[in-house]
C-alpha cells in the first residue's frame, strides 16, 4: 500500500508518544535545540528532511500509478534533563530512555513501512542542564504519488 510522508511522520509519532512520559515538541526540525524554550523533558520532534527514489529499475511503469519505491530520511530530535547534582546517574537514565525510544520506533508494523536503524548522536547543551539527542532512521516505502 502506498503512504505519504505525512503518515510516515505520524506513524513514528505515534508509537513515540505512546512510549510512558515522552511527548511530542511544538517545535519540529532544525528549530527543536535551538532555544531552551523549543524543549522539555522528555520531549521529542520527528522531521523528514528528505526522500528519494530508490532507483529499481525493475519497477514496471504501471507500478507508478499506485506509488513510487522510496527511501526517507527519518530524524527523531529528543531531549532529557540532566539533574547537575547527580548528573552520572542523570545520564544513565537518558540512554535508557533514548532505548525507550529506539524500541518503540522499531516495533512499528513492517506491513507497509520498513524503518532501518541507522544512527545516534547525544550532546549535552552548553548550560549542562539538557542532553539533547538525535535518532536516524531510513524508512523504505512506498510512496503514494496520486
Amino acid at each position: 500500500m502506498a503512504i505519504t510522508v505525512k503518515t510516515v511522520r505520524e506513524r513514528l509519532q505515534t508509537a513515540l508518544a505512546a512510549v510512558s512520559g515522552w511527548n511530542p515538541s511544538r517545535t519540529i526540525g532544525d528549530m527543536f535545540g535551538l532555544d531552551p524554550n523549543s524543549y522539555g523533558h522528555k520531549t521529542f520532534s520527528i522531521d523528514v528532511p528528505s526522500t528519494r527514489d530508490l532507483g529499481n529499475s525493475r519497477q514496471h511503469p504501471a507500478q507508478l500509478v499506485t506509488g513510487a519505491r522510496v527511501t526517507s530520511e527519518i530524524r527523531v530530535r529528543w531531549s532529557y534533563r540532566v539533574m547537575p547534582k547527580a548528573a552520572n546517574e542523570s545520564i544513565g537514565s537518558a540512554y535508557d530512555a533514548e532505548a525507550e525510544l529506539l524500541s518503540a520506533a522499531m516495533a512499528i508494523s513492517l506491513a507497509d513501512l520498513h524503518l532501518r536503524y541507522l544512527s545516534a548522536s547525544r550532546l549535552i547543551e552548553p548550560r549542562g542542564e539538557w542532553l539533547i539527542g538525535d535518532l536516524r532512521f531510513s524508512a523504505i516505502h512506498l510512496l503514494a504519488l496520486g
